[in-house]
């Protein structure tokens, strides 16, 4: 548990947030706000899972949530983005898109962030079509090659 300008935020990091106890020790250590960096890879309708869990976190500890999530490609992993902020009752304030990098603004200072904006949803095919583009376009450059030919 960290205070930043007055606001005591808990961190649980990446996967520790599905699981009960570390929301309810930060709780306990004096979190106003769970703080939950993430490097979670993308997977088909993984996202509902993420909102399910995370607030369930909401609802044992009352307090709000800021969701940060990993954008790109690595090896053979692909990262989807798409952090988010939830209020203490579980509903979404603010959400950036999937699959860009980005930044934005939220005030947590309390049980009700102020909102911000909600990045639209992306349709099944969509997404899946970004995780191969970021996957392949991430691959490519971090691996320094000039190109690549993909045979379907």
């Amino acid at each position: 548990v960290f205070e930043l300008n007055g606001v005591k935020f808990g961190v649980i990091i990446c996967e520790d947030a599905w699981h009960a106890s570390a929301a309810q020790i930060a709780k306990a250590a004096g979190a106003q706000v769970l703080l939950i960096p993430n490097g979670s890879p993308y997977h088909m309708n993984k996202e509902a899972v993420r909102f399910d869990i995370l607030r369930a976190r909401i609802r044992e500890t009352g307090l709000p949530m800021v969701y940060v999530n990993l954008v790109g490609g690595q090896d053979e992993l692909v990262f989807d983005g798409g952090s988010f902020v939830l209020d203490a009752q579980g509903a979404l304030v603010a959400k950036m898109p999937e699959f860009d990098e980005g930044h934005a603004m939220v005030e947590v200072g309390g049980a009700r962030p102020v909102p911000g904006a909600i990045a639209p949803e992306l349709s099944t095919d969509a997404k899946v079509y970004r995780a191969l583009v970021t996957g392949v376009r991430d691959y490519i450059g971090k691996n320094g090659f000039p190109g690549a030919l993909i045979g379907l």
